[in-house]
């Protein structure tokens, strides 16, 4: 069950082909069907295996994940854009979209951080953009510049073998506001039916950012507090339950604008 309320208004200048348009909208979602974080050997796998009724250790079940119905979110946005059509051969658009997330308390006391985070953090803050296209006789043009707000991997709440206390060092900040992605096009119109086309999705082939190594997550930790140097069982846990043992360059969980680089592309099209 959701409720929604939109609210915006606009303003148009024809004399000067501007125009200006915000938006604000807020909704709110009942009880998400999600996917729960992994449950291993830790009491809280016990608890669910006596809820069941079975012993799940037993059937060589070594960890477990279920469907939850439960978070409720409150989502707020703003969306505003601003145009300037000169004529068919030059027009721009400024955008800008602005986001939060927020569960409610009785969601937040039955999530882990991971869980919680699919909602509040791992989706970016805000995102703006700035496109210029126009034609102008054979010739058609199109130029855009895309800029994202912050996104974060958090870890689970419960590591095996590892203090809570250090958890927090795994956390991640992903700050793609710190390249913007560049999208080009050009087209040559052979007839008023067929059209040739070049151009580049992610010109300067940025990538989301790696996966912060051990090494860094151990600096942080013992820069932060020198007490808390980790284990060798710690660091080896670490590495198989937030690194997936290395094997894994880019985040599986956080992603903003992919890990392919830059896309090169051509096309030909024909209209009957």
């Amino acid at each position: 069950k959701a409720q929604t309320w939109n609210i915006g208004s606009s303003w148009r200048n024809k004399a000067h082909s501007l125009e200006f348009k915000i938006d604000y909208s807020k909704t709110i979602v009942y009880d998400r069907i999600i996917f729960s974080s992994f449950e291993d050997d830790t009491l809280k796998f016990f608890n669910i295996s006596k809820l069941f009724g079975l012993h799940l250790k037993d059937r060589d079940v070594t960890s477990v994940l279920f469907f939850k119905n439960l978070p409720t979110t409150t989502t707020r946005s703003v969306d505003i854009s601003f145009q300037w059509k000169r004529n068919t051969a030059f027009q721009w658009v400024l955008g800008f979209n602005w986001n939060q997330t927020q569960l409610s308390d009785t969601t937040n006391a039955n999530l882990d951080r991971q869980e919680a985070s699919r909602y509040t953090s791992i989706i970016p803050n805000f995102k703006g953009f700035i496109l210029v296209h126009g034609r102008s006789k054979n010739i058609s043009y199109k130029l855009q510049a895309t800029l994202f707000g912050q996104n974060a991997f958090i870890p689970p709440d419960s590591v095996p073998y590892v203090t809570r206390e250090k958890i927090q060092y795994a956390n991640q900040v992903f700050k793609n506001q710190e390249q913007p992605i560049i999208d080009i096009e050009l087209g040559y119109h052979i007839n008023a039916k067929s059209k040739i086309t070049i151009g580049c999705n992610n010109l300067w082939g940025f990538k989301s950012n790696e996966t912060q190594t051990w090494e860094q997550v151990k600096y942080k930790m013992t820069f932060a507090k020198p007490t808390l140097t980790p284990t060798p069982l710690e660091e080896e846990v670490w590495k198989a339950v937030v690194q997936r043992y290395g094997t894994l360059k880019y985040s599986d969980q956080v992603q903003t604008f992919g890990v392919s680089g830059a896309f090169i592309y051509s096309k030909w099209a024909y209209s009957f």
